[in-house]
């Protein structure tokens, strides 16, 4: 099974081991030269084993090893595959505990990976990192640049996030990555169609007709049924052909009816202001920090 280098350290490692077999090689064999020319070391005899090769880590940074190799490969190479789809890289970093870095909280420590592991796609490094840390069993869903800022809102790294955890639940982080790429996947194509998975934000010009129409509805509605009784009494009015039915009764009784002030009621309703409202994501948009990045983290 194919070992997998998760960081620059154990490339260098690997660098410095195969160096070493190089010089200790040359020193047997002084009549030998594996350099000259276009010739290179592996035109010699001995076979190149794969079981020795390392997979360098790209997009699915699994510092623990806790995903086997097959699931993992599969992961890496969806990653892959979004990231190059839309020039926005898709990672995760899985940890054990954000001590082991000496960062406070899985915030910090997402930022920390996003820029030493220097990620992102294009000039602009535009890229989304799902953080990961077991031990801690913190998350954190991190944005950095205009296009992934825009394709994962406050209210859609939420949403996105909720899915997640249903999998960190059942301590399943394999599937847990699964489900991230997948909303990756679909939050990318609908941000490319510029219709980038958000709340729907009311204008002011729109919140007035929708409180005009909310507040006359129910005047119609109760106009509708006063005409409609009015109107199946004067069905049964028909012209007589006897003057008696037109003619003056002296007892007619005619109450008179007054009215007597008794109280006022009074209804007082707050209408909704964007400055107002601070919770996750349900005015629309991005909240980007002074550092380029937007974050939603959590526990499980």
């Amino acid at each position: 099974m194919k070992g997998r280098t998760l960081s620059l350290a154990a490339i260098i490692a690997a660098l410095a081991m195969s160096l070493g077999m190089i010089v200790s090689y040359a020193d047997t064999n002084t009549g030998d030269t594996y350099y000259e020319g276009t010739e290179s070391a592996y035109d010699t005899e001995e076979s190149y084993d794969e079981e020795d090769s390392y997979y360098t880590s790209e997009y699915i940074f699994d510092l623990n090893m806790i995903i086997d190799d097959d699931t993992y490969f599969g992961l890496e190479d969806e990653a892959r595959r979004l990231s190059n789809a839309y020039n926005c890289g898709v990672y995760a970093v899985i940890i054990d505990k954000m001590s082991d870095y000496a960062c406070h909280d899985i915030e910090e420590f997402s930022e920390y990976a996003y820029e030493n592991l220097e990620l992102g796609k294009g000039d602009a490094k535009n890229g989304v990192l799902y953080a990961l840390s077991i031990g801690d069993r913190k998350y954190d869903l991190l944005a950095y640049g205009d296009f992934a800022n825009t394709a994962f809102t406050d209210y859609g790294k939420e949403k996105l996030n909720n899915r997640i955890k249903d999998k960190l639940s059942e301590d399943d982080w394999s599937g847990a990555i699964e489900v991230y790429l997948e909303g990756c996947g679909d939050y990318l194509a609908k941000a490319k169609e510029g219709k980038p998975v958000d709340v729907y934000k009311f204008t002011v010009v729109s919140r007035f007709w929708t409180g005009a129409f909310l507040g006359l509805l129910p005047s119609f509605i109760i106009a509708f049924f006063v005409c409609g009784k009015a109107r199946l009494k004067l069905k049964s009015v028909r012209m007589s052909s006897s003057a008696a039915s037109y003619s003056r009764k002296a007892d007619v009784d005619i109450r008179i009816k007054e009215d007597k002030y008794t109280h006022t009621t009074t209804r007082v309703v707050k209408l909704h202001d964007d400055d107002d409202d601070s919770s996750g994501g349900s005015s629309g948009g991005t909240t980007v920090n002074d550092s380029g990045y937007s974050h939603s983290s959590g526990s499980f």
